[in-house]
């Protein structure tokens, strides 16, 4: 009887060991799998057969004894996944993305979504983006769009794909203007700008300065273009002596732009415009006196732009640049009470004291442009910001520059007060030519704008206050060449244009027990019963961790530990055959026992 029982010991030994052996070997097949997370085998020992029950001690009698119990051999216990990160191997595949982190990417089938660390992608031929392996598609945020504004649609998720629409063409209506006019000229300098219309055809507009016919006198400013229409024209307006004409330039004994400097604008007129009914369409087609119906919208020139240069006078010989804008610079600020609308989230349920800051660029009524900070502090729990008073200007705080406390106050989400905040720049605001970033020539600066926060929204997001970009340099149309992924997953369209656009996010989600998911093959998991909850969420945020592209997440299986294991599983795999040949033996002499009879 006993030696058939460790038989059947033996027998669990092997099946055990078998099965070890097998993730084993699994293990080490997807050594090279992408996102593929290495097994842990555990035994336990099976039910054993009691001979004898425990006794307990008796007083002044025998003391207690120990239960008598024969083991039944051994069983799977659990195989367990170890979630390590696994190294990134670079691919340089725009396509291949890998997670630093705990997130999943999930991926739908067209019925349900599973989830993997499987980085492969591929853009199918209708630009969807799929997994590479199961053509499974990558979710994510989408676009909408309100007007002119295109934005991530955070409301639902969706099959990300790669849009292959045309990037729309953009007016130019912003440009700097920086270096030198030759102060001992006599000849007229020119600068040839590209202005895009509507439709993105480009335009070159000649500017020409005229030097002044004495010495101390102004600089004037004419603009012409070999493409204007009959009967059209170039006005140019700004400079910093109105009184001498528009668009005049004065340059004081140390070649600068003195007293009140403002953008030189260059205004589009076409005699056919009616008022309020037809813009001016001031355009022939480039080399052809055949008329385009493409709107232009007046051209700004920056002239004191201090993060690229300002317009000098030397005597140097050095000549004129221009440079574009770039999308994101605000024109707030170039004349007064301008309001610009911004956007962003107040966030709700924020605690009382805690704050939120706003920054963006606007120019003083000189023309200088500076980086505004604005503080905003939370009472009510979220439900109202008020901002401080005072306002930093590039890098520390201006004197006198201040901005109204009135609090911006939400109800059911709705803004209910505060919308109209006004920013007011008084006179020598900036006289102190010691703290950095103000300009010297800059004391007698004065401006007003508001910012208008009916656009901000209150919601429990942890996101911020964005200023308004309505500032472009131009560009025409585009058709969509390349992506790019950041490390918050977004998704970033490269035009042929040059242009950069937002085309979507890439959704991540996370587990309590990533361990309990249920493995379906080709890299795939789903949610089993110990799995938890699935949590859903973007890249750069709590533990769904960022998204590196052009790298996938290797195989987190140890080649050492798994050919250790496998001598250990090959040696009770071994010593478990014994204990069968042995009872095999002992059996046999059992039956020879009635032979020899």
């Amino acid at each position: 009887m006993g030696a058939s029982e460790s038989l059947f010991d033996g027998v669990s030994g092997l099946a055990g060991h078998q099965t070890w052996m097998n993730v084993i070997g699994n293990n080490i097949a997807n050594v090279n799998t992408v996102g593929y997370k290495d097994q842990n085998f555990n035994f336990a020992d099976e039910f054993s057969q009691t001979i004898r029950g425990a006794t307990s001690s008796i007083i002044n009698g025998p003391g207690g004894t120990d239960a008598v119990q024969i083991g039944l051999g051994t069983q799977t216990a659990s195989i367990t996944s170890n979630q390590a990160q696994g190294s990134l191997q670079t691919t340089n595949v725009s396509t291949d993305f890998a997670i630093e982190g705990d997130g999943y990417f999930m991926v739908s089938d067209g019925n349900a979504t599973h989830y993997t660390r499987d980085g492969s992608y591929i853009v199918d031929g209708f630009g969807n983006i799929n997994q590479a392996s199961t053509g499974f598609h990558l979710q994510g945020y989408g676009l909408k769009q309100s007007g002119d504004t295109v934005a991530i649609d955070t409301s639902k998720v969706v099959n990300l794909t790669v849009p292959q629409q045309v990037n729309p063409a953009q007016q130019t209506n912003i440009l700097d203007l920086f270096g030198n006019l030759q102060s001992n000229t006599t000849t007229p300098q020119t600068q040839s700008v590209g202005v895009y219309d509507s439709l993105g055809q480009l335009h070159n507009v000649v500017i020409t300065f005229t030097p002044p016919a004495v010495a101390g006198g102004d600089w004037t400013t004419t603009a012409t273009s070999a493409d204007l229409a009959s009967g059209a024209t170039i006005t140019v307006s700004g400079g910093n002596d109105p009184a001498g004409g528009a668009g005049n330039l004065h340059f004081n004994a140390l070649g600068q732009l003195d007293g009140t400097v403002t953008p030189l604008t260059l205004t589009f007129s076409d005699p056919t415009a009616l008022a309020g009914t037809k813009p001016p369409e001031p355009w022939y087609i480039p080399g052809t006196t055949t008329s385009t119906n493409a709107n232009q919208a007046a051209v700004q020139l920056n002239l004191n732009d201090t993060a690229v240069g300002t317009l000098t006078a030397f005597a140097s010989p050095s000549s004129l640049q221009t440079q574009a804008v770039a999308n994101t610079t605000p024109l707030l600020g170039t004349q007064s009470v301008s309001t610009s609308k911004l956007s962003g989230n107040f966030q709700n349920g924020a605690a009382n004291g805690s704050t939120t800051t706003l920054t963006f660029n606007a120019a003083d009524s000189n023309g200088y442009t500076h980086t505004f900070t604005v503080t905003f502090t939370s009472s009510a729990l979220g439900l109202t910001w008020t901002p401080t008073a005072a306002v930093s200007v590039d890098g520390s705080t201006a004197s006198g520059v201040t901005i109204t406390t009135t609090p911006i106050t939400y109800a059911g989400g709705a803004i209910t007060g505060g919308a109209a905040q006004t920013i007011t720049i008084p006179a020598n605001a900036f006289q102190s030519p010691t703290t950095a970033g103000y300009p010297t020539t800059d004391s007698n600066a004065a401006q007003t704008f508001t910012l208008n926060f009916s656009n901000v929204t209150n919601t429990t997001l942890q996101s911020g206050l964005v200023p308004p970009a309505t500032g472009s340099a131009g560009n025409s149309a585009g058709s969509l060449k390349d992506f790019t992924v950041d490390q918050n997953g977004v998704l970033h369209g490269v035009y042929t244009n040059g242009f950069t656009q937002t085309i979507g996010q890439i959704l991540l989600a996370t587990f309590e027990n990533p361990g309990g998911l249920t493995r379906l093959g080709s890299s795939d998991l789903d949610t089993s019963a110990n799995s938890g909850v699935v949590n859903v969420g973007t890249a750069g945020s709590g533990r769904f961790g960022t998204i590196a592209e052009g790298n996938i997440e290797t195989s987190n299986v140890d080649l050492a530990t798994e050919f250790s294991n496998m001598i250990l599983a090959e040696r009770g795999f071994q010593a478990n055959s014994r204990i069968i040949t042995t009872s095999d033996s002992m059996l046999e002499q059992v039956v020879n026992l009635k032979q020899s009879a």
